[in-house]
């Protein structure tokens, strides 16, 4: 099986590739651009989504499967909703109509507990519940999950959504690296007292979770939600982040009220007291891998930050 991947040299996309690799399943990079950095590894041009059909048989010409990890996500605050359409929705549609069309390919799509979940949700995610979101990139990423599940309507059993919440890992981005960087500071930090439970995944996991789907027959689902067996509060991850930093934790507990206070005048500080847990059952129930918790990883996470000398990006 010769598995394509988009993103491949992404933050997620480098460990689908690892993985893939050692699984044993040969991998061609679909790129947007021209690059010599892995000369022994065979690679493609990914075309944009307004190019003929013919140009996306091409891309696909040969190989099994998909993985498709590229997207616009930590973008700049104020991107327009179009290009978030055209990254995740548009190109999405584009590979699974072409996947689709030359064969029984299997697709598998990285999206986001965005498409389903606005930032300010409390409570469980589960595969089944109604999509709400309530920002570009959410809309962008269900439309891309609505589009690829258009083009495998006759053949569902081909088609895998992995929604993922936060990414931890060495090169993360977003409000895990914003959280990182606070950790930093030398400062106290008093959130010990915020309970509310994240769902997070490692990006080694979904490297994992991917080559397990493709050396294995397709299940019977089509969406799993991604995130280790233990949500982490956020004075854990802060611990976790300043373990791997070298610094003391100080992480005093903030009263409640006035918690509750800050919380109603910041939406910022009021999406820290909310649940956000991820129903991974499905996973379990498939004999797919989950870690147990996201501690130790962010730790990992802190400490390569520091080898490689707190780069800016």
């Amino acid at each position: 099986m010769k598995v394509a991947v988009t993103g491949a040299s992404g933050f997620v996309g480098r460990q689908v590739v690892a993985h893939l690799d050692q699984a044993g399943l040969p991998v061609v990079l679909l790129r947007h651009g021209t690059s010599t950095d892995r000369p022994i590894r065979e690679s493609r041009r990914l075309p944009r989504p307004d190019e003929p059909d013919d140009e996306f048989a091409t891309a696909l010409a040969g190989v099994s499967a998909i993985v498709h990890c590229a997207g616009l996500t930590n973008a700049a605050a104020d991107t327009p909703e179009a290009a978030y359409f055209q990254a995740n929705a548009q190109l999405t549609e584009r590979l699974a109509l072409a996947a689709e069309r030359s064969g029984s390919k299997r697709f598998i799509l990285l999206s986001s507990i965005r498409a389903v979940a606005a930032a300010g949700f409390d409570g469980t995610i589960t595969p089944d519940m109604t999509p709400a979101p309530d920002d570009s990139y959410g809309r962008s990423k269900l439309a891309g999950e609505q589009a690829a599940e258009r083009a495998f309507a006759a053949q569902p059993g081909q088609l895998t959504v992995l929604r993922l919440p936060p990414v931890y890992g060495a090169g993360m981005k977003g409000n895990l690296q914003r959280l990182m960087r606070l950790a930093d500071t030398p400062f106290p930090l008093p959130l010990g007292g915020v309970e509310a439970r994240r769902s997070l995944v490692g990006a080694q996991s979904v490297g994992e979770i991917a080559a397990a789907l493709l050396t294995r027959p397709p299940t019977r689902r089509t969406i799993y939600l991604i995130g280790d067996r233990e949500p982490a509060t956020l004075w854990q991850i802060l611990g976790a982040f300043r373990d791997g930093l070298g610094r003391p934790r100080r992480l005093p507990a903030i009263p409640g009220q006035v918690f509750a206070a800050l919380a109603g005048a910041s939406s910022g500080i009021r999406a820290l007291s909310v649940n956000q847990i991820c129903d991974v059952g499905a996973l379990t129930e498939d004999g797919l891998p989950v870690r147990t918790e996201s501690t130790a990883g962010l730790r990992k996470a802190a400490e390569a930050w520091v080898s490689a000398g707190r780069p800016k990006s």
